[in-house]
């Protein structure tokens, strides 16, 4: 077993001797998508209708992503562990770790994981002194600590302009540099027009001058952000005169009036961008035009950088001896401290470990508490025997938008799988887990982390299948100056050990706050995040491993029914592998959208919408590699929540009390007793109902 392979036939290899099947066995794998609590909850229900028909046996894959890793992580979790009996959990109904349908009593153990879930569905804020209040600081804390160091960094590049130029000359200096360049731009292109005249090398020296010219401006766009300071100052100082009626020499005053303009910037386009998060949480469709916080982002970003200026003319005018300290301390703090622990993903992957791979001790008395044992389980000790089966591929993506190549940059990522053998992507290549994120700083990668990573929902760079607001280079750099990201960075396993954690300054400023991104495959750290911003049903890697069946449970918010999950998915493999997916015309995934069924009555019709079906069939067409004598078949179960007659009463008061129900937004991320039921017994009815389908009986 190699350490390091770039041959994804190795590690297919090795998972079928782990999971103890050659390739040409039959091989079927489940797979939970994207969606938050939500996903965690309807796939709970479709796992226990598995588990009731003993089918989750013969799954010999599970492939997670986002919300449905929760779930995921938490079962491969205690198919690690003992029960107090000192047997170990399974997958058969007798052994099973989410409890039994119908047992239940206060005196009754064998649903208590899944009574501490569903009772701790509000896991970001779980009490005991993890409240609200100190969800918000913990926010806050990021947030400035990370301006903080930044903001020092930017006064102290200000701080060094205004020691090279004085003030008054700032501006015409930066102008007549811009002079230079620009004739030099001038110079370069006429001279590249005269060039084309002659033969010879034309199409390399075309491509080192288009890069030239690119740099050129980059360059010049800096000069003109500087040199517009005092100019934006001077106005400023006007200002400072007419509103607070001083003398022309007050230098105080226009200090006064700068930091308050620079704060008003910034408070401005903070209302604007929360605004829109506001909006997006109240609301099924887009919201606000996206304009509003690319605009909001663009005050924020100038409100720090004109601060900047006018801390350092302050500093420069009035305390001199202030530039040395902010500038070494800025740098210092900006080396040791660690990105991943200090930011959010460290606090996210905490509350997701306590709540889904909790301590016995939680369990018996049905109280939070700290997951000690959970927080040292390894990725590499996961999926032992007597449980290799199902094999966990955690779903990530790499963000590469700054790639070499064109495939990775246009989707601004490429799947990353973390897994009990290998981790790794295409773009980089697989190292072997047990030697993978170890250093000095760095002890492996535990299941929480990795179940954290791939939920990573909220990160600069990134979007659901590489859309999206947060891919814009403003939004991206102000979430990446502010720390608010939910991803992390990792070891490329391409490249040997670093020895410095991640920090502000590296990789923090060449991949997250320059305009100009650095992330790429050759680099030494990489930016991990949420699975779904590659493919949000974790079923691509499914596809790629020619699975003989695959059953996907869909759980993205998708109220309007478009299947834009599904449909990315069936391009990407297309595109990848060559891989055809054909829905069978007996079993459309048009059957699942709401009012398909019309033998409902008017009543339902008017209140629930029922469909005809909560499930659909697809045959899978594999190109046909050289060893096989005909092309290779295979087929997709693919489930969706869906309202469909026969379901409970609870279920059905909770659709008329929630109209959005079973689509809820994913920003809601604070589940009740109430709600995780109605979306727990959902996937158990709409399991049940695909389970007693003989079409999938004869898929099974």
């Amino acid at each position: 077993m190699t350490s390091y392979t770039k041959d994804i036939s190795d590690i297919i290899d090795q998972e079928s001797a782990h999971i103890g099947k050659e390739a040409n066995q039959k091989r079927i794998g489940l797979s939970f998508s994207g969606g938050g609590i939500r996903s965690a909850s309807f796939s709970m229900g479709v796992l226990q209708a598995l588990v009731s028909d003993k089918q989750l046996e013969k799954m010999d894959y599970l492939s997670t992503v986002s919300g449905g890793g929760y779930l995921g992580a938490s079962l491969t979790w205690f198919l690690s562990q003992k029960t107090d009996d000192g047997e170990h959990y399974g997958t058969q109904p007798d052994n099973f770790p989410f409890g039994r349908k119908r047992e239940g009593g206060k005196h009754n153990n064998k649903n208590a994981i899944l009574d501490f879930i569903r009772q701790h569905g509000n896991y970001l804020i779980p009490g005991h002194g993890l409240s609200p209040q100190s969800l918000v600081a913990t926010i806050l804390r990021t947030m400035l600590v990370s301006l903080a160091i930044y903001f020092a960094m930017a006064t102290s590049i200000m701080n060094i302009a205004l020691y090279a130029v004085p003030e008054k000359k700032l501006f015409t200096s930066c102008l007549y540099a811009l002079a230079v360049l620009a004739t030099l731009w001038i110079t370069t292109s006429t001279f590249y027009s005269l060039y084309s005249f002659f033969k010879g090398a034309r199409y390399q020296f075309s491509v080192f001058i288009q890069k030239w010219l690119g740099r050129l401006i980059n360059v010049m766009i800096i000069l003109l952000v500087i040199g517009s300071m005092p100019y934006i100052h001077d106005n400023v100082s006007i200002i400072a005169k007419l509103v607070m009626a001083v003398e022309e020499s007050s230098d105080i005053a226009s200090n006064i009036v700068g930091a308050s303009t620079a704060s008003i910037a910034m408070i401005i386009g903070a209302i604007l961008t929360l605004f829109y998060q506001r909006k997006q949480m109240y609301s099924t469709g887009q919201g606000t035009s996206s304009f509003q916080i690319i605009f909001g982002a663009i005050l924020l970003l100038f409100g720090l950088l004109y601060g900047a200026y006018v801390a350092a003319l302050y500093v420069n005018l009035h305390n001199e001896e202030l530039i040395y300290p902010i500038a070494v301390g800025s740098l210092l703090f900006g080396l040791v401290c660690n990105v991943n622990f200090f930011g959010l993903n460290y606090m996210y992957r905490n509350r997701l470990m306590e709540t889904f791979m909790p301590d016995q001790d939680s369990l018996n008395t049905g109280r939070w508490g700290l997951a000690l044992k959970a927080n040292k389980g390894k990725v590499q000790n996961m999926c032992q025997a007597p449980n290799q089966r199902p094999y966990h591929l955690i779903n990530c993506n790499i963000v590469l938008t700054d790639s070499h190549n064109a495939k990775y940059r246009g989707r601004k990522g490429d799947s990353f799988t973390i897994s009990p053998l290998y981790c790794g992507s295409d773009a980089t290549g697989w190292r072997q887990t047990k030697d993978y994120m170890y250093n000095t700083f760095r002890s492996g990668l535990s299941l929480p982390t990795a179940m954290a990573i791939s939920g990573a929902a909220a990160n600069p760079n990134a979007g659901v299948a590489g859309k999206g607001i947060t891919t814009n280079q403003f939004v991206s750099t102000l979430m990446s100056l502010l720390n608010l990201r939910l991803g992390f960075w990792a070891e490329n396993p391409k490249m040997d050990k670093t020895w410095l954690p991640p920090n502000y300054i590296y990789p923090g400023i060449k991949g997250g706050v320059s305009l100009s991104s650095g992330l790429h495959e050759d680099d030494r750290a990489i930016e991990l995040s949420d699975g779904g911003h590659f493919e949000n049903l974790a079923i691509y890697e499914l596809f790629r491993r020619r699975l003989d069946l695959i059953v996907v449970a869909d759980a993205g918010a998708d109220g309007e029914y478009q299947f834009s999950d599904l449909a990315n998915a069936i391009e990407k493999v297309r595109v990848d592998f060559g891989i055809n997916t054909i829905f069978l015309d007996e079993y459309p995934f048009e059957a699942i959208i709401p009012d398909s069924d019309t033998t409902q009555s008017e009543i339902n019709k008017q209140q629930y919408h029922f469909a005809k079906r909560c499930f659909a069939i697809a045959k899978i067409e594999y190109p046909k590699e050289d060893h096989e004598e005909e092309r290779k078949i295979g087929h997709l179960i693919y489930i969706k929540p869906t309202l469909i007659n026969g379901l409970s009463p609870d279920v059905l008061s909770y659709k008329k009390l929630h109209p959005t129900f079973p689509h809820q937004s994913t920003v809601d991320q604070f589940f009740t007793e109430q709600q995780f039921e109605a979306y727990r017994e959902l996937g158990y009815y709409l399991g049940w109902q695909m389970l007693n389908d003989k079409k999938i009986q004869n898929l099974l």
